[in-house]
C-alpha cells in the first residue's frame, strides 16, 4: 500500500506539475467571532474560483454554492485582509474578540500598525 501511495502522489505530481506530499500545506484558518464576519469569509471562499481564473463567473463552477448564495462582489482591500489574516495567523472581526484571541494566545493576533 505505501508503494501504491507513493506511485501515485509521483504520478500526481508529474501530470499537475506540483511537488511535494498531496497535503503538504493543505488546511489554513482564520479566527472570526461574528456571523457577519464568517458570511464575508463564505463569499471570499466562493469567489475563488473565479480569481484563480478557472471559470469567468461562479455558476459555472461545478462544486459552487451559488445557485443557493447571494454572492457579493468583495473589495480587493478585504481579499487581502483574509489573505493577511490566513498567512500570518491573524483573527480577524471586531476588537474586543482580536484582544481576547490576543490574550489567550499571549501573542500578537493581528497586524502592528
Amino acid at each position: 500500500m505505501q508503494n501504491l501511495g507513493k506511485c501515485y502522489v509521483r504520478y500526481i505530481n508529474q501530470t499537475y506539475q506540483r511537488t511535494g506530499t498531496l497535503w503538504e500545506s493543505r488546511f489554513e484558518s482564520i479566527l472570526v467571532d461574528t456571523e457577519r464576519c464568517l458570511l464575508i469569509l463564505y463569499r471570499y471562499i466562493e469567489l475563488n474560483p473565479v480569481r484563480a481564473r478557472m471559470v469567468e463567473h461562479l455558476a459555472a463552477y461545478l462544486w459552487s454554492n451559488y445557485q443557493s448564495l447571494s454572492l457579493l462582489l468583495l473589495s480587493e482591500n478585504t481579499i487581502q485582509t483574509f489573505r493577511d489574516a490566513k498567512n500570518k495567523v491573524w483573527a480577524i472581526d471586531d476588537e474586543p474578540f482580536i484582544e481576547q484571541v490576543s490574550n489567550t494566545l499571549f501573542r500578537r493576533a493581528k497586524p502592528s500598525r
